[in-house]
């Protein structure tokens, strides 16, 4: 609830549209928070200005809803890890699904989910490129 009576005196300049589309005053607001998990929160205008409604959610545990195969290859791997069938998005979308992604893209799991001949999209280059990104951000 915190975030998201701060949100609202976040200046537009400094927000960010995940989807494309102008913002339009006094809409709803998201915004999400991976962390430990994944929070988030929204703002609504009920009555079109003023102060908004806080409205706080657990949008983490959700199911993380996979659209490829690469996907599909990382919700099983995680399953399998976890020893779970619901896979939530904060296992995914998270500082703990950082890791899960990252112990995936180093698995042969990753590997075989990769399209023939695809060296760059292999989990090995992956797990390469994420471990620079780590390095150059430490």
């Amino acid at each position: 609830v915190a975030v998201g009576l701060a949100l609202a005196a976040v200046p537009a300049a400094e927000r960010v549209t995940v989807h494309a589309g102008s913002p339009l005053p006094g809409r709803p607001v998201a915004c999400l928070g991976p962390g430990t998990g994944l929070g988030s929160v929204c703002l609504a205008w009920p009555d079109g200005d003023g102060a908004p409604l806080v409205l706080p959610s657990e949008c983490g545990e959700a199911d993380f809803a996979a659209r490829s195969a690469a996907e599909w290859a990382l919700r099983s791997h995680i399953a399998g890890k976890l020893g779970v069938r619901h896979v939530k998005a904060e296992h995914v979308v998270s500082g703990l699904g950082l890791r899960r992604i990252y112990d995936f893209l180093r698995s042969d799991a990753a590997d075989a989910a990769a399209p023939n001949g695809a060296a760059e999209t292999s989990g090995t280059a992956a797990a390469h490129e994420v471990e620079a990104a780590v390095r150059s951000a430490a």
